[in-house]
């Protein structure tokens, strides 16, 4: 009946950005499911077990992306496969590149915020309860030194 916050914090990405050629673009994005934090032990636990990501038999959820198209001055539309307890389906991020510059030990710095909305029941997430819907909204935020 509310919407409830949670983070991953173990997160491995690759970024390839090219602002003169996005075709060139790429994101890949490994994160482990047991990793996953609310705020509350006893619902983290449940959501590492089998009513949701299973995470002894799936460890992993991958974003890849197979396409970038340029939708305004510094925002994209990146597609591309994402997979949840081995179920891969394509999904769309709204991305907007939030600035570039030098960072602390003189490399090129990103920032970068984007979001999509997913269907868990699409990616085998099937934990019936009147409280819980069935949309997720996704939203992201990482800072990289682009490759």
């Amino acid at each position: 009946f509310s919407k409830v916050p949670g983070s991953f914090s173990k997160i491995d990405a690759t970024l390839v950005f090219d602002p003169e050629n996005v075709d060139a673009n790429s994101v890949m994005a490994t994160i482990e499911a047991a990793s996953i934090q609310t705020g509350n032990d006893r619902r983290d636990n449940h959501l590492r077990n089998p009513d949701f990501f299973q995470v002894e038999a799936f460890p992993k959820i991958t974003f890849k992306s197979t396409a970038w198209k340029k939708t305004g001055e510094n925002t994209f539309d990146i597609t591309g496969d994402l997979t949840i307890k081995d179920v891969t389906k394509p999904v769309t991020l709204k991305a907007t590149l939030l600035g570039t510059g030098p960072g602390p030990r003189g490399k090129q710095v990103t920032g970068w915020e984007a979001s999509t909305t997913i269907n868990r029941q699409e990616f085998g997430v099937t934990y019936a309860n009147a409280a819980l819907g069935d949309e997720v909204e996704v939203e992201i935020q990482f800072e990289a030194n682009p490759v």
